[in-house]
């Protein structure tokens, strides 16, 4: 059976990707960008079919912070992700201590520093 092709990263559009094994004890397999800027990777997976369909379903319209659409600064929640580490959900909105807009997390924690961000989609109507 043929090897799936892997997608550019979802994050940079680079195509410069490595696929390799993880360096622990049991046989582990991750995609990784190798665009120094960026430098995303899957988790560890056990089978080298699985990295890759991990690599592949991510999902697609990851945005650079500083490029953030003005609509997508209105309230709602959208990922924020951070070079060489983890994401999580917060909204963009007026921060009274610092006195202007800011990235707050679901928890009321300010953001400081995200590179990427793309928003949730929306619910079902109701």
């Amino acid at each position: 059976m043929p090897t799936p092709e892997l997608l550019p990263c979802p994050f940079c559009g680079s195509t410069s990707l490595d696929a390799h094994r993880g360096y622990t004890e049991i046989a582990t397999y991750q995609i990784s960008c190798m665009n120094m800027g960026c430098e995303c990777s899957t988790a560890l997976w056990s089978k080298p079919e699985e990295a890759i369909d991990a690599w592949n379903r991510r999902a697609p319209g990851w945005t650079r912070i500083e490029d953030c659409p003005e609509e997508w600064k209105d309230g709602r929640l959208c990922v924020l992700k951070f070079i060489g580490s983890s994401i999580l959900l917060a909204r963009f909105k007026y921060c009274e201590f610092y006195e202007k807009e800011v990235w707050e997390d679901t928890t009321g924690r300010v953001v400081f520093n995200p590179d990427f961000v793309i928003p949730l989609p929306a619910g079902p109507e109701k």
